[in-house]
């Protein structure tokens, strides 16, 4: 994963709601829907086209802690392409 590329949601293929810190999200492409936990929901909420993964990191507190969920969150969501 490349720590320093722009991350932005893969509009207009996919859609998404956000309600009580959780976030459905929808791509329109395969039909397929995901649900994202409040973790999960708090770095999608980043996702503006203007964010990499290395300005998420300086975000956390804790970055040893932090840095395998975040990559694993990000990485699962290029994967699927949303």
């Amino acid at each position: 994963m490349e720590f320093n590329s722009l991350l932005s949601i893969n509009r207009p293929t996919v859609i998404f709601d956000v309600q009580d810190g959780e976030t459905v999200v929808i791509d329109l492409a395969s039909g397929h829907y995901y649900r994202l936990d409040a973790a999960s929901t708090a770095l999608w909420q980043r996702f503006d086209g203007s964010t990499t993964v290395a300005a998420l990191l300086e975000c956390c507190e804790n970055r040893p802690e932090f840095e395998p969920r975040v990559t694993d969150i990000v990485g699962d969501l290029l994967e699927k392409a949303l």
